[in-house]
């Protein structure tokens, strides 16, 4: 009887502490990705390029991500990329991307600006 009653407070204690993650889960909180785009207006645009030498081969490429609408609900990013190797210019097709205002707390990503904690020179 004592076994089983061990048995039972392990079950029980297993079951609330995954309610407990689940919970935590669930909890919603600010989109830092939404929250940098926010702060600007739709037509604004980031432009990444990269070039790489290997072997020989050249390659040039560059990805734009232009905010196309933005709503207290979500930011519309289009992202486009492009790449040159050997001379021939591939573009892929544009796509876009819904970012929420509010995620679950476990989907929430870092956007790469710094908190305030580091000074910059």
């Amino acid at each position: 009887m004592r076994l089983n009653n061990l048995m039972l407070v392990g079950v029980v204690t297993f079951v609330l502490s995954f309610c407990h993650v689940s919970y935590a889960a669930d909890e919603m909180v600010d989109n830092p990705q939404y929250a940098g785009w926010s702060k600007f207006k739709p037509g604004t645009s980031v432009k990444y390029s990269q070039n790489t030498v290997a072997m020989g081969q050249t390659t040039d490429g560059e990805i734009t991500m232009t905010l196309v609408a933005i709503t207290p609900e979500k930011a519309t990013i289009e992202t486009k990329m492009a790449m040159t190797m050997s001379g021939k210019k591939m573009d892929m097709p544009p796509q876009k991307l819904d970012l929420p205002a509010k995620v679950n707390k476990t989907e929430a990503k870092e956007t790469g600006e710094p908190d305030g904690s580091v000074k910059a020179d």
